[in-house]
């Protein structure tokens, strides 16, 4: 079956269709993934960016848990560079200043 993985670097996003077994788990894809040369989504792996299906982000018992069907797409989330309620009320307390 065919599955679709998302990441993002520098600005660029990048999707990889991955053709895997039947009835495989998304820690099945992620070793998949793994054993592939390419250097930005090595890079993803390697700083422990969030893993997700469809948006839904899954901690480590559920990525062993979820069975993937057939085009479901896995996406790695870089972690946030600041928090984005607290940037927004720096930005509003800059602008009263």
């Amino acid at each position: 079956m065919i599955v679709h993985v998302a990441w993002q670097w520098q600005e660029h996003a990048q999707e990889l269709q991955v053709e895997i077994m039947q009835g495989a788990r998304v820690l099945d894809l992620l070793a998949l993934i793994n054993t592939m040369s390419i250097p930005t989504l090595s890079n993803a792996l390697e700083k422990r960016a969030a893993i997700g299906v469809w948006g839904k982000a899954l901690n480590v018992a559920e990525q062993a848990k979820m069975v993937l069907r057939e085009n479901d797409r896995m996406e790695l989330y870089w972690p946030l560079k600041a928090d984005p309620k607290l940037a927004r009320r720096q930005r509003v307390n800059a602008k009263k200043k």
